[in-house]
């Protein structure tokens, strides 16, 4: 039986590829090709993201690194990791974006053990209680070399994107109650859901109780505390707010009190939704 590798999706499409026989999925059949090579790769090489406290406190951050190959390393092999800015610099012309490198972060090298293929880098990430709330930040990382000169770098598994986006004062457990007023099943909502940070002022989590069927909501809490909310399924733009309706913040209970709608056949389903703040 052949013997299985891990190879993962590639970094950006169009990139070159370092091999036309390197399959870009996970489990690949090791071809006959590749027998005996060996390629160091960021096993989440592409767009990542993970969101870190505003805290003073030093942050550290994994980064999961494997050497792809049909037999086992027999020597120790050092993979070192850089922050690569230019990295960024291309990510963001490829594909329209801003983001911004993020200060004061490192990361270390992994030593990948004889007899094993995979290990763990460290981003280490110091005072994020300084990052700009209105800025994008990421962390780029990639091999820059490998201590064995048999290992090649994965040029399409070589870098990964991470965003590290700071938790605003919203991000955390919430409990739902309320009502989700629907033509033909009618509910009451109660449940315990998450809020996570998208940028300084908004965030995002499940809609009313259909979370699970890919529908979301996020919620810009504006300056006098009112909010906007904004519905998705699957990622499309779905609904609105209920007119006339309240939607607000309260921040001395920590209480969403929110109303939105969308309409379907028979007509509108009108979710009216306090959101209870738990716990970070």
């Amino acid at each position: 039986m052949k013997n299985k590798i891990l190879i993962v999706i590639s970094f950006l499409v169009g990139t070159l590829m370092f091999s036309s026989c390197l399959k870009d999925k996970l489990t690949e059949d090791w071809t006959s090709s590749l027998s005996g090579k060996m390629y160091a790769q960021i096993v989440n090489a592409g767009f990542q993201s993970s969101t870190i406290a505003p805290s003073a406190a030093d942050q550290t951050i994994r980064v999961f690194v494997n050497i792809a190959t049909d037999a086992l390393p027999t020597k120790d092999v050092t993979l070192n990791l850089t922050i690569d800015a230019a990295a960024l610099t291309a990510y963001n012309t490829a594909n329209g974006k801003s983001f911004v490198l993020c200060p004061n972060v490192t990361v270390s090298s992994v030593i990948i053990k004889a007899g094993t293929r995979n290990g763990y880098g460290y981003i280490t990430l110091k005072s994020a209680n300084l990052l700009d709330l209105t800025k994008t930040y990421a962390v780029p990382v990639s091999i820059s070399s490998v201590s064995d000169p048999n290992v090649i770098i994965a040029s399409n598994f070589k870098t990964e994107i991470l965003q590290v986006p700071v938790a605003n004062q919203w991000e955390g457990s919430y409990k739902s109650t309320g009502h989700f007023d629907h033509p033909t099943s009618p509910r009451d909502l109660n449940s315990t859901k998450r809020l996570t940070t998208v940028d300084a002022t908004t965030v995002t989590g499940p809609h009313s109780d259909l979370g699970g069927s890919g529908y979301t909501i996020t919620i810009k809490i504006n300056p006098d505390n009112t909010c906007i909310v904004t519905q998705y399924a699957g990622g499309v733009l779905l609904g609105e707010m209920t007119p006339g309706a309240v939607n607000k913040y309260n921040p001395e209970t920590k209480v969403f009190t929110l109303n939105y709608r969308y309409s379907g056949s028979g007509g509108y389903r009108t979710v009216s939704e306090t959101l209870t703040f738990l716990n970070k």
